[in-house]
């Protein structure tokens, strides 16, 4: 059996995503036209992350300030899509000043009516983990 179309596009957007987020011209127009330019990324937690951030311009900022402050990427498990979500397994490695971390997570992706994400949520196994790395990054006053 073949799999889901959306398989594939959001396994690509982990390709190119990779632990870069200096995208080539071409992969930037291929990763804007997965996400919808209203997005709402939904921020989980307790750390300077856990709020939503609206449009696809503030994720991508979001997603630059994730690699310019952390060693982080992603290992993506396993991809599970319908027309309506995607959902992805995936462990996340860290790093910041030596300070090593790792969780897994699932992370589910909406598709409006154009085919493109509308929201996105990152949900870890264990959220206080994942607080306790970022507070160590920024502090909770900053």
């Amino acid at each position: 059996m073949a799999e889901h179309p959306n398989v594939a596009r959001i396994r690509r957007g982990y390709e190119i995503r990779g632990e870069s987020t200096d995208f080539s011209d071409s992969d930037r127009a291929e990763i804007e036209d997965l996400f919808d330019p209203d997005l709402v990324y939904h921020g989980q937690g307790t750390s300077k992350f856990a709020q939503d951030f609206r449009g696809r311009d503030q994720f991508f900022a979001v997603e630059r300030q994730f690699a310019r402050l952390t060693g982080m990427r992603q290992e993506v498990r396993q991809i599970f899509a319908d027309d309506v979500h995607a959902i992805v397994i995936a462990e996340v490695h860290a790093e910041h000043e030596g300070k090593v971390t790792r969780w897994s997570e699932a992370e589910v992706f909406h598709f409006g009516a154009d085919g493109r994400v509308t929201d996105t949520w990152g949900i870890p196994v264990d959220q206080v983990v994942v607080d306790d790395f970022w507070s160590s990054v920024i502090p909770a006053n900053a």
